[in-house]
This record gives structure tokens, C-alpha cells and sequence, in this order.
């Protein structure tokens, strides 16, 4: 978000900068700005507009990327004292860490996530896990072996650039189920009780992985007993296919339907392909009783597309970020739910800030959503993050953000035993947390 809240002295109402940058990671918020030339050792620097879930803030000063005075820490009202002599221009960075609480209790809250591409959910632990994999066996390109896994958000230069390196770390079997197991251990960790992962099924020649095995490697790691999560499968279709592609992804989508396959998606880059060309596929998938779920509305340009998607009758929708009034009221006179993933959004730019998400909406309006992450791996946000960051911007209290979370259960693609299942999980946990 932006705020205009950071003040010269103890009644200045001069600014450090007009729009300071604040990211919302779980473990802090990190206000940016350029330090002025004309700021003297004499002036506090006040920090306005802290969220009331959030407790100590620390300072650090940085020029060219090195620390000028150690990182020091405040309680309220942040006011910061500063050193008699200093380097400029710096860089002025406020480390503000959420309360304790809050993200204790949004990691506890059993979830629901039914937005989780696979390949955009790696982990950096895992992609070391697979590059190391790689160099043991003597598979580890020059290109790939100088690549240099992100730690950070500021580290993604290009979206979409990243997959490239991605899919060379999964071009096997055996990377493909260390992968899997990996994503639903970290789901688990992190409160996630039931899961919906979706991916498109791919090929490489090179090392024999057909999309048949490619699957056949995903649901064998799903399907492994454990009583922690339930996982199931939704298999997508990238915009960008074939329709002979798109046939083919739902032959392999029935073939293993036994195995967990739940429903098929529309994906992929929101600039390429049509879904008109498509939609046999997606004919065939329904009357073959899948569900179906479609990424909408993504950037503006796809808004033309919106009255066809609608038209054939979705059960869920994913982003939903521009609506006009035809589509809203689509929407919600049938009631379909949203899937929501926040930082996604802020991240790749396609809405300007929490605070302007789309999701206000829908809860003003109380329409079903569901907070998702749609690739923790490539924006480093769980799902626990997303409760953070949901209650700090619109202020949802605990019982709300878990209402939130039980409401999604009406919402999965799963049939009722399981969500009945899953609703006394929720009870249970309710009596215990709250009593």
C-alpha cells in the first residue's frame, strides 16, 4: 500500500517522500523511501498510520545497500531520532513486525486454499532441494547452475521468467514427486486442512516424462495416506493450447478421475489465446460432470471475453479483478464464488494496493470468497499471510477471518461426506480456541 506517513519533526507535516512503498510480508512490512538531503541530525522522523496489529518497528538507513547506522527498534509512538552525520542520498527502510498474535492464530486456523498452481508454489527450499538433485547427477546446465534462487520479492525482475528455470528443475518424475510432497508439507505446516492444487499437465521428451506419467507422478504423491490434509487434483488448461492439447488434457483428466481428479481449469497467460477456441473441451469436461473453474477477468483486456465465460456456467471463479456492471450482477445474482489471491494480485500489478483490492467489494456485498494464494512460492506468501494481511486492511477480527475460513468448505470441489468431515474439524477447533 501507500501511505503519505512519514513526517520531518515533532509538527512538520513535510514528508521524506510522497508515496512510501510498504510490502506486507507475515514476518514484517517494510516502508521504503529515499532520505532527504535537508533532513538535520536534530529532526525525529515520525511514523504515521501504523496498523494497530502491529507492535515494535525498527529502523535502518542504507546507502548503496549498506547499512550507515545499526537497525535500532521503537515501540509507539515511532518516533525516530537521527545520527548526527550521514551519507546522501540513503535509502530509509521501517521494519514493522505484525503482532505476535494474529499470525499465531492465522497459522492455527484450519484452511481451505483451492487457488495453488503447482509449478508457482515451489518453494526457494525446494528449488535448492532440485538444484542440488541436478548436480548430483551430473544434470546441472551452466545456465541453470548460475541462476540464483530469489529470497525476496525485489529479486523477480520477470514473472513469467522465473517458470523457465522452474521447468527445468521439474523435468522427471522423481522432481516432480519431491516437488508435490514438498508443496502439500508446506501447505499442512501452515494450517491448510483441505487442498486443491492445479497444474497442466506436461511433457519432455528428453528425460521420457510424458503428461500421462507427469500426472501419474502428481497423484501418487496426493494420494499417500496421511490424516493431516486433504489434497485433491484440478487439471489445467493453458490458454495457450491446442484444442487437440485441451482434448487431451481432458482424456487424462477422466482417465484418473478415480484418483482424485476433481474439476478442470482455465489458465495460463491472460495476453495469448481465447477460450472460444477452447470451449469444446470445456463441453466435453462438464458433461462428463467435472466442475469447472476459470481464471476472469485478469487485466482489463480480457474483459470481452467475460460474457462467454459466464455464459457456460462456471462453479468457481478465479481472480475476478475487473467486473463491469453485466458481470457483476452475473455474478452475484448466481451467487459464484471467488477466489481471491490478494498478493498475486498486488504483486503482478494488476490491482494498485490492499487496501483497493477487489475483495473489499465482495465483502461489503457478502459474497462468497475464498482467500488463496495462487503461487506462495513465486510470491512468497502462504496462506496464513493472506488472514494477515485480510484482517490487518479491513480490519476483520478473528471470529470473522474464521468464518471466512469455514465458509470455504461450502465451496470446495469435493462431495458432502468430506465436507461434513471437514466442518466438525472446523467445529472442534472453534470449541477449543474460543471457549
Amino acid at each position: 500500500m501507500t501511505h503519505n506517513c512519514i513526517q520531518l519533526g515533532k509538527r512538520s507535516t513535510s514528508t521524506i517522500c510522497k508515496r512510501a512503498s510498504i510490502s506486507h510480508p507475515k514476518q514484517n512490512v517494510t516502508i521504503k523511501c529515499n532520505y532527504p538531503r535537508s533532513l538535520s541530525a536534530s529532526s525525529n522522523v515520525i511514523l504515521h498510520s501504523v496498523p494497530e496489529n502491529y507492535g515494535n518497528v525498527g529502523m535502518i538507513l542504507l546507502q548503496k545497500g549498506k547499512p550507515v547506522i545499526p537497525q535500532q527498534q521503537y515501540r509507539r509512538p515511532f518516533k525516530y531520532p537521527f545520527p548526527t552525520s550521514f551519507p546522501t542520498p540513503t535509502q530509509v527502510f521501517f521494519l514493522m513486525a505484525p503482532s505476535t498474535d494474529l499470525v499465531d492464530f492465522c497459522v492455527r486456523l484450519p484452511k481451505v486454499e483451492l487457488h495453488a498452481h503447482i509449478n508457482g508454489s515451489i518453494s526457494p527450499k525446494t528449488m535448492h532441494q532440485l538444484m542440488d538433485r541436478k548436480r548430483a547427477m551430473g544434470t546441472l546446465n551452466e545456465e541453470l547452475a548460475a541462476w540464483q534462487v530469489p529470497d525476496s520479492l525485489e529479486r523477480i525482475n520477470d514473472f513469467f521468467a522465473l517458470f523457465k528455470y522452474i521447468y527445468q528443475l521439474t523435468e522427471d518424475e522423481e522432481a516432480i514427486r519431491i516437488t508435490t510432497r514438498n508443496i502439500i508439507d508446506e501447505f499442512a505446516a501452515d494450517g491448510v486442512k483441505y487442498l486443491e492444487l492445479r497444474t497442466t499437465p506436461r511433457k519432455n521428451p528428453a528425460t521420457g516424462m510424458t503428461k500421462e506419467s507427469y500426472l501419474a507422478a502428481v497423484l501418487s504423491v496426493i494420494n499417500e495416506p496421511r490424516d493431516d490434509i486433504v489434497v485433491r487434483l484440478i487439471v489445467s488448461i493453458d490458454r495457450r493450447n491446442t484444442l487437440e492439447e485441451a482434448f487431451e488434457a481432458v482424456d487424462l483428466a477422466t482417465k484418473f478421475r478415480s484418483q482424485n481428479v476433481v474439476a478442470i481449469d482455465l489458465c495460463g497467460d491472460v495476453s495469448k489465446g481465447s477460450f472460444e477456441a477452447l470451449k469444446p473441451a470445456f463441453d466435453k469436461a462438464k458433461s462428463l460432470g467435472f466442475k469447472i473453474t476459470l481464471h476472469f477477468n485478469e487485466i482489463m483486456e480480457n474483459m470481452v471475453e467475460a460474457p462467454a465465460l459466464l455464459a457456460f456456467g462456471p462453479d468457481r471463479l478465479g481472480h475476478a479483478t475487473f467486473l463491469d456492471d453485466a458481470s457483476r450482477q452475473h455474478i452475484y445474482g448466481n451467487n459464484i464464488p471467488v477466489e481471491i489471491c490478494m498478493t498475486s494480485n498486488v504483486v503482478s500489478k494488476t490491482v494498485d494496493s490492499y487496501e483497493t483490492h477487489h475483495v473489499k467489494a465482495l465483502l461489503k456485498e457478502k459474497h462468497p470468497f475464498v482467500l488463496c494464494t495462487d503461487d506462495k512460492g513465486v510470491f512468497f506468501s502462504d496462506l496464513s499471510n493472506e488472514f494477515v494481511i485480510c484482517s490487518n486492511t479491513f480490519k476483520m477480527n478473528k471470529e470473522e477471518l474464521y468464518e471466512s475460513s469455514y465458509r470455504a468448505i461450502d465451496y470446495i470441489f469435493a462431495d458432502t461426506k468430506t465436507k461434513e468431515h471437514l466442518k466438525q474439524v472446523w467445529n472442534e477447533w472453534r470449541m477449543q480456541e474460543f471457549n
